[in-house]
């Protein structure tokens, strides 16, 4: 038992900077515990039955995120995790809104956490992990997933994909080729796709992560394997419930979709740097014909990748990573 204490303590103390950072992230949320229930929170908690009892639990991983609404209300996201994740939390608290909003505070802490250890690994230093970790915990970008308890999938989604890439690495920042982790590693993996389609954007970086800290490319083909298996088997289970693999309708063509995205991406790496103004919902202009603004946007995040890929091969595949 005094062995086992032991162990216990030291890793406390080895964390200690972790839990610091934690800890500075529950507190700067906590005037969220006295926020109501806001916007698609009454819809997708209050008035949604089926995430009031188990029976539904089925219906879930069957049906889309709002099926509760009938065909008239039907939208093309496929999360039964997070659905399932809203079960457990009526199941546990019932509809207290101080209760919902304490799961969220209490994710964002937890994620906190993962990005502390995910950047241990990474950085091997611990002022500039500490200095990670603390920023993710106050920085503002993160006020809408957090206060918002109908956006909580944001967190959990991010804490899947941060545990798939920490148990991919060994302590000491490697990747060993053993098939556990690969395996540990997809499954948190499958579990952020089925939590939000938007953790697919993660295939590519957990392959660069094997490429950048083994240097193997067998290793590269392998971890291929396992996460190309995940992806596919995704998008059939997709297919499968809602009959569709994307999410929006054609609401814009794929001409205007392309002109738009140079701004939109800057847009959004400059709330993420500048986090000034944030709101909910932001209107970005559509673009449907090539303009000098357009060409000069482009032209401007392409030398940006093109300066930080020449960092990363020169001096630090980080940078690369980042």
């Amino acid at each position: 038992m005094s062995s086992h204490f032991g162990v216990l303590k030291q890793n406390l103390r080895r964390n200690a900077a972790g839990w610091a950072a934690c800890a500075v992230a529950f507190a700067i949320y906590t005037p969220s515990l006295f926020s109501e229930f806001v916007r698609d929170d009454h819809w997708q908690i209050v008035e949604n039955p089926q995430i009031q009892s188990w029976d539904y639990l089925p219906r879930l991983f069957s049906t889309n995120l709002w099926s509760q609404g009938g065909s008239e209300h039907a939208v093309h996201f496929y999360r039964p995790l997070f659905s399932t994740w809203m079960l457990v939390m009526d199941t546990i608290g019932g509809l207290s809104p101080a209760w919902w909003h304490f799961s969220s505070i209490l994710l964002h802490a937890v994620t906190t956490f993962a990005v502390y250890k995910l950047c241990d690994r990474l950085l091997r230093n611990k002022v500039a992990t500490l200095f990670a970790a603390s920023l993710f915990a106050v920085h503002p970008i993160h006020v809408d997933a957090v206060s918002w308890v109908s956006a909580s999938n944001e967190i959990l989604f991010t804490l899947l994909a941060l545990g798939a890439i920490i148990v991919l690495l060994a302590p000491d920042g490697s990747v060993p080729l053993t098939p556990s982790r690969f395996a540990a590693s997809a499954a948190l993996y499958a579990a952020a796709l089925l939590t939000k389609e938007t953790a697919v954007a993660l295939l590519p970086v957990l392959l660069l992560i094997v490429l950048l800290r083994s240097g193997q490319r067998g290793k590269v083909v392998r971890a291929g394997y396992w996460y190309g298996f995940v992806t596919v088997g995704y998008f059939a289970i997709r297919w499968w419930a809602l009959g569709r693999i994307g999410t929006e309708e054609s609401k814009h063509s794929w001409r205007e979709v392309l002109l738009s995205s140079p701004s939109v991406l800057a847009f959004y790496l400059k709330k993420l740097v500048i986090p000034l103004r944030l709101s909910g919902f932001y209107v970005n202009p559509i673009t449907s014909s090539p303009t000098i603004s357009v060409w000069l946007t482009a032209g401007g995040l392409l030398i940006a990748a093109a300066l930080l890929t020449w960092v990363a091969l020169r001096y630090s595949p980080l940078v690369g990573l980042g």
